[in-house]
């Protein structure tokens, strides 16, 4: 493609980009349904973390629940990608050594993904 070809559109998202289809629903419409876990989280470490951060994009979901039935994560390997130890990471950030830690147990075999205790 050529520089011209990148022009953005009257919002200042290339035009490519706005013309796919939405693909999230966002966080409030996930509250719309799920207000129970929306007030789970709101006092938990995970307060911050968006729904589709883990459960990927859902408006699908959100526009017909029927439609799709988003899939339950599996928190062995989900929760490593923001919480494997790693020296680059702030010390006060949660973080373990997976392998060691848990021995291969999912994380959601001891913890509350929506609320963990750290």
């Amino acid at each position: 493609k050529s520089f011209a070809d990148l022009r953005r559109d009257g919002d200042g998202a290339p035009t490519e980009i706005a013309a796919r289809p939405v693909s999230y629903a966002g966080r409030q419409a996930c509250e719309l349904c799920h207000g129970d876990i929306a007030e789970t989280k709101k006092s938990g470490s995970h307060a911050g973390v968006g729904c589709e951060s883990c459960h990927g994009a859902l408006a699908k979901h959100a526009d017909d629940p029927s439609a799709m039935k988003p899939t339950r994560p599996n928190t062995a390997v989900l929760c490593v990608r923001c919480h494997e130890a790693n020296a680059a990471k702030p010390k006060k950030f949660p973080q373990v050594d997976s392998k060691e830690h848990s021995g291969g147990t999912a994380c959601g075999e001891c913890h509350q993904p929506h609320k963990p205790k750290i």
